[in-house]
């Protein structure tokens, strides 16, 4: 009798509660990994997220910086006008009208190119990196750099003196790949300036708004 309870005590483990034992880890396996592939893309979501946010107050400062070299007309010239000196405003933003502007546009005036490295351009690398056009570009063979966008829009406040800026900064969800396959291809375009609006399903996007004016220097 005792021999034969020592038997049962030292058996093996029948195959049925092996394939219960390997089911039930698999299933606690699964759930760790899709909790840390969710936690990883909030983390990468949050980062990305943060560098959006500096980027739209650089191109607010960009505006800003840009609305200094429209001085005139002042008290000493009442007749003088050189808005046009202010790039990023003239291009978008017609002096003299009073339309309201309510497109969202590519703002490339000031793109950097190879005789100018340090210009000013509408796509971002993953670390906030202005990019030239041969980056900004993709190819077949060769994926775009681009991490982020900017799009402004303007709007006259007060017609010839105040002027209503908005940035938005979108960059792609998670691994979104369209049916044009953007990852290849142009996807920071001034086409899509207009195309993507409201397309929250494939974007993420980050607004800022400011007021600017004349540089008041007389």
């Amino acid at each position: 009798m005792k021999r034969r309870f020592a038997r049962a005590l030292s058996r093996a483990y029948t195959a049925v509660e092996v394939m219960m034992g390997i089911t039930l880890l698999s299933i606690g396996a699964s759930a760790v990994i899709a909790m840390q592939r969710g936690a990883i893309q909030a983390n990468l979501d949050a980062r990305k997220m943060d560098m959006a946010n500096s980027i739209a107050r650089e191109w607010i400062e960009r505006l800003r910086r840009d609305s200094a070299m429209w001085t005139l007309p002042s008290p000493l010239s009442p007749s003088g006008n050189n808005y046009a000196s202010a790039k990023l405003l003239s291009t978008y933003l017609q002096y003299g009208s009073a339309t309201t502007v309510t497109a969202w546009s590519y703002p490339d005036v000031y793109l950097a190119t190879a005789s100018i490295p340090d210009g000013v351009s509408p796509a971002f690398y993953i670390l906030g990196r202005d990019l030239m056009p041969a980056d900004i570009t993709g190819t077949t063979t060769r994926p775009s750099a681009a991490i982020f966008c900017v799009n402004i829009r303007l709007n006259w406040l007060v017609v010839n003196e105040l002027i209503r800026a908005e940035v938005r900064v979108f960059w792609r969800r998670d691994l979104y790949l369209d049916p044009n396959n953007q990852y290849t291809v142009d996807w920071c375009t001034a086409a899509n300036a207009s195309a993507i609006t409201g397309d929250v399903g494939h974007y993420h996007f980050v607004y800022a708004a400011t007021a600017v004016r004349k540089n008041p220097v007389q």
